[in-house]
């Protein structure tokens, strides 16, 4: 039928270059064309397919493979794990069976042990405390006794030399008006030598007066000698009154006062003898004069006589007030020897106490050992579980291989694409040439062959009528990939070869054959098209996929960094604990070497008691030499006493005298004795200021030492938060304005790369319109596919920088979050510190309160007065200490209410940064989604879809309501 309507006159024409056909024959023609065509667009479709399946299948099988090794493995792990802990655990239960009955028995033993040790300690310290007090019952009765002793001999010298005040005091006045008796005497004859002067002149003027003045010089001279042997009488009864009695030294400043004037008018005599008398009366005075310079150095002799048993008697006087010196520093010595017992009796209840303290700490270390144990059990059982974790991500890591697979086919996908690309641009070079050939052919062409051509076409018809039905084979090549999965150009070089054969063999005559041929290239390029589609749905599929793997691989990260995070918290707490295990072994070593100090001291104490009391009773030896000496002094006392009367005797002439200045100085002595009182008041007062001072000293030593201790404490806590109060300054100085900035800057990035996004999602929308203008236009849309695939490339890199400053801003927030634990931990601690601290504190006070309490009865039961006065003393500088401690803890609690503050506005802005992120995480997502409604827009050629716009707003209302959240975020911090 076709040959027959091929052959009939009116269905076609030939003309010169072309032709010409009716439509219904041209029509049949394209029908038929397009039907073989189809026949092998189907073939094609059907082999790529399979190939893609296949090849497909073999990536499921081998990651289905890889899984079931992984959970295989993990299983067997997990096995393996349980199996090795229950071998723990029942090596522990048998060790801890096996334990209980030596414990046990090793505890009995040691109670039993114990309770002998006790009663046998008690036994031993309750005799030695028994023979102690008596011992000290003793003593304390002879001490007082000896007290007793002493304070009688005191008052008995005291009132002995009293006495001898008195009676100095009485001498001392009686010379006074001897001396003023001695100077009127003295006025008088001054007096008189004035008037012998005048007679003198009167003489030399009067021969006749001589012999009378001669005799009234004979006469003075006889009362000159009366009076030196009167006055040589009384020194000689006056040295045994000067021994008795220093005093008397003015007496003999007086005589000597007499002896100047005797010398005096002697001289005038001998000069008024030398010019008035003559040879034998001049001898006869000088003979006079020569006996009373002898009677004179007499007189000098017996005054330095005098004057040396007067030294010889003061220094007497002198190294008795130091004997009385030095038994007085003696008593001193014994005070402070008491002092001293009473300090060392005192350090053994404080060193007993501190055994009990070291005791119960002792106790506190054995709990912490066995928490210690516990935390090293919690420690294995975490560490299996970050065994677990590390399998865990071991299989994540396996999945993101896959991925990563899965983006190796993606590339091979993009090679294979410009492969196509390659082939289309030398396919149309070869047509380039095909045509060249026919052209030069054109010319040779001639009306001979025209015959051939309907020939041709008819076989051309006859084939295409044949073949409208699939064929069973063909032995034309295909464009197909071949086993290896790709393209092969000597395949295609073949079927260019053998199409140019036929071509030639059919075109031989006519050249109009071009538009069939053309056609076939059309229709090829459609087929790469259609291809190229499917290349990126898969692409954007991989994409998405790609997408959901790293995700979830983010998520495992996140977990383990969470794993991580714990593990580390964990291994910092152990830490914390093992350095405070290791401060409280050291602080209990310290506490040991200084018990072992006390003990030696203690030992050294106790061998210096021996010593002490050797001392105290050679004190007392010396006391009853010092009595023995001071009742010799009081003999020799008496004996003064004795000289003393038998000079008062003598002198009862000169008392008889001086009775109206004894009046005065008996009034005056009643004053000395008042003074005298009141210094004997004062001394007494003394001496109980600085026995109280003494105690009050001891007790401030101790107070002194126990809030340096305190103090030391206090230091070193107080170091310890100034240390954790700047590193936590530090961190937040350094991290709060630079991280504020930092996150403003990074929100502001992200913003503007937000923008940016949403610029290039429009972009993209642009570019899809063209790509369907292109499409539609079937223009030269390689140029465009690849300056679309360059985009692309870009719009990856750009969300992989964003990821990654993700991934980093995530990590920094990891690591504040996990300083931010560090530090709630160290705060914790320190609040802790604080506690113990605030307890010692009120524990120390009430043993201070106690110990007042204690020395206050003692004091009370010794003497009521020194009380008042140590109390005052003892109060005042420990309440005053309280007062400061207290103002110190308050500005500790200050200065952690402030810490708070700060680690409360830190965890604000890391959440607020979380927030950030999160809000960061949903517009990538939402971009990803909006990304692949795009394609799917693109994919459906610029057709409208009521689902895909809803989707579309629904996207953009969540961004609006993102970009609104980080608005209200970034400006509030």
């Amino acid at each position: 039928m076709a040959s027959r309507s091929m052959e009939e006159p009116k269905s076609w024409q030939i003309g010169r270059s072309k032709v010409f056909l009716k439509e219904e024959v041209q029509a049949r023609l394209e029908k038929a064309i397009g039907e073989a065509v189809k026949v092998f667009v189907l073939r094609i479709q059907k082999r790529w397919r399979g190939f893609r399946a296949k090849r497909r299948y073999r990536a499921m099988k081998q990651a289905a493979l890889q899984m079931q090794a992984l959970l295989r493995t993990l299983k067997a792990a997990a096995e393996f794990r349980r199996n090795l802990y229950q071998n723990k655990a029942c090596v522990t239960l048998q060790a801890s069976l096996r334990m209980l009955s030596q414990r046990l028995q090793f505890i009995k033993e040691r109670s039993g042990a114990i309770k002998v040790q006790t009663i046998c300690r008690g036994w031993l310290c309750r005799r030695k405390i028994g023979k102690l007090k008596g011992k000290l019952a003793a003593e304390r009765i002879q001490k007082l006794r000896e007290e007793e002793e002493r304070k009688k001999a005191l008052d008995e010298a005291r009132k002995s030399g009293q006495e001898r005040e008195k009676a100095l005091a009485d001498m001392q006045k009686q010379m006074a008006a001897e001396r003023e008796k001695m100077e009127s005497e003295a006025a008088q004859r001054e007096e008189e030598q004035k008037l012998q002067r005048r007679q003198h002149e009167e003489s030399i003027r009067s021969k006749e007066q001589t012999a009378s003045q001669e005799d009234k010089l004979r006469q003075d001279l006889l009362q000159l000698r009366k009076e030196n042997a009167r006055l040589q009488g009384e020194l000689e009864s006056r040295p045994l009154g000067v021994q008795a009695d220093p005093s008397l030294a003015s007496d003999l400043e007086a005589v000597r006062q007499e002896l100047q004037e005797v010398r005096r008018e002697k001289v005038r005599l001998e000069v008024e003898l030398a010019t008035s008398k003559t040879a034998e009366e001049y001898a006869t005075i000088a003979e006079e004069a020569t006996r009373l310079r002898e009677e004179c150095s007499k007189l000098k002799g017996s005054k330095l006589s005098m004057e040396m048993q007067l030294e010889q008697r003061a220094a007497q006087l002198a190294s008795a007030e130091e004997r009385n010196h030095k038994l007085e520093a003696d008593c001193l010595e014994v005070q402070v020897l008491k002092s001293a017992n009473d300090d060392l009796q005192i350090q053994l209840q404080r060193l007993e106490a501190q055994k009990q303290s070291l005791e119960q700490r002792a106790q506190a270390e054995v709990g912490l050992r066995n928490e210690l144990r516990d935390l090293k059990l919690e420690k294995i059982h975490l560490e299996g579980e970050l065994d677990t974790a590390k399998l865990r991500e071991e299989a994540v890591t396996a999945k993101l291989k896959g991925s990563d697979k899965s983006s190796a086919e993606l590339q091979q996908l993009r090679a294979r694409a410009a492969a196509a690309e390659a082939e289309l641009e030398q396919s149309q070079r070869q047509l380039k040439l095909l045509q060249e050939e026919l052209d030069q052919q054109r010319g040779d062409i001639g009306s001979e062959r025209a015959n051939s051509l309907d020939q041709l076409r008819s076989e051309l018809l006859s084939r295409i009528e044949s073949r409208a039905a699939p064929p069973a084979a063909s032995n034309r090549p295909s464009i197909m990939l071949n086993e290896d999965g790709r393209k092969s150009l000597l395949n295609q070089r073949e079927l260019f070869e053998k199409l140019k054969q036929q071509f030639d063999e059919a075109t031989a005559t006519d050249k109009d054959v071009e538009p069939d041929i053309f056609f076939g290239n059309s229709d090829r390029e459609l087929e790469l098209e259609e291809e190229l589609r499917r290349v990126r749905k898969e692409h954007v599929e991989l994409n998405i996929k790609l997408t959901s793997v790293q995700d979830e691989f983010e998520e495992k990260c996140q977990e383990a960094k969470h794993l991580l995070a714990s593990s580390s918290g964990l291994k910092a707490e152990v830490e914390d604990l093992k350095l405070q295990l290791q401060q409280e072994s050291a602080l209990s070593k310290k506490q040991s070497a200084k018990m072992n100090e006390l003990q030696a001291s203690l030992l050294n104490a106790e061998t210096d008691l021996p010593s002490l009391r050797k001392r105290v009773s050679t004190a007392e030896e010396q006391l009853v030499q010092a009595q023995e000496e001071v009742i010799t002094a009081q003999q020799r006392c008496m004996r003064a006493e004795e000289d003393k009367e038998l000079l008062q005797r003598q002198l009862q002439q000169i008392e008889a005298t001086a009775s109206a200045s004894a009046q005065r100085e008996r009034d005056a002595l009643d004053q000395l004795r008042g003074y005298k009182d009141q210094l004997e008041a004062a001394h007494q007062a003394s001496e109980a200021a600085e026995r109280s001072k003494t105690q009050s000293e001891s007790s401030h030593r101790w107070l002194q030492s126990e809030c340096d201790r305190l103090r030391a404490e206090l230091s070193d806590a107080n170091s310890e938060r100034s240390k954790m109060r700047q590193i936590v300054d530090e961190v937040l100085k350094a991290q709060q304005d630079s991280e504020v900035d930092k996150w403003k800057r990074k929100a502001q990035t992200l913003e503007k790369e937000f923008q940016q996004a949403k610029q290039l999602n429009a972009e993209m929308t642009q570019a899809m319109g063209l790509m369907t203008q292109a499409v539609s236009g079937r223009g030269d849309a390689s140029g465009h596919m690849k300056v679309l695939q360059k985009q692309l490339d870009l719009k990856n890199q750009e969300l992989k920088t964003a990821k990654r400053e993700r991934d980093e801003a995530q990590k920094t927030l990891d690591e504040k979050n996990s300083a931010g634990d560090y530090f709630k931990d160290r705060f914790r601690a320190a609040q802790e510190d604080i506690r113990k601290l605030n307890q010692a504190q009120r524990s120390s006070r009430v043993l201070l309160r106690k110990k007042r309490l204690e020395s206050a009865n003692q004091d009370d039961m010794k003497a009521p007065l020194d009380v008042t006065l140590d109390g005052e003393k003892l109060y005042g500088a420990p309440l005053e200490e309280q007062e400061r401690l207290g103002l110190e803890l308050r500005q500790k609690e200050l200065e952690l209410k402030k810490a708070r503050e700060d680690l409360d506005r830190s965890k604000a802005f890391s959440e607020r940064t979380q927030l950030v992120n999160d809000c960061l995480n949903s517009l990538l997502v939402l971009e990803s989604e909006q990304n692949s409604l795009y394609e799917k827009m693109c994919a459906m050629n610029g057709v409208k879809d009521n689902d895909i716009d809803g989707q579309l707003a629904e996207k953009k209302a969540k961004a609006k309501s993102i970009v609104g959240k980080l608005s209200q975020i970034v400006p509030s911090s």
